[in-house]
């Protein structure tokens, strides 16, 4: 089953998410603060060819504050 393939890597995200959001990082998916479940579910299931690009935002002292997934295609932003 296709999504047994890509379990490994949901739950790695999706761990790696909530240890963010648990240290006051939010997190986004095209635009919307969103949980990590849906990120990790959003960068581990490929339909029609979608990735996400990372985009770490920092403060004004350069502490991170967000994480951004924003949904590329073909090499371009939607």
């Amino acid at each position: 089953m296709y999504e047994s393939r890509e379990y490994p890597n949901r739950i790695g995200l999706l761990l790696e998410l909530e240890g963010y959001e648990n240290g006051g990082i939010s997190v986004w998916l095209d635009g919307t603060v969103s949980s990590p479940c849906e990120i990790a579910k959003a960068c581990t299931v490929e339909e029609d060819c979608n990735s996400y690009m990372r985009d770490y935002v920092t403060d004004e002292k350069g502490e991170l504050k967000e994480i951004r997934f924003d949904r590329i295609r073909n090499g371009n932003l939607d």
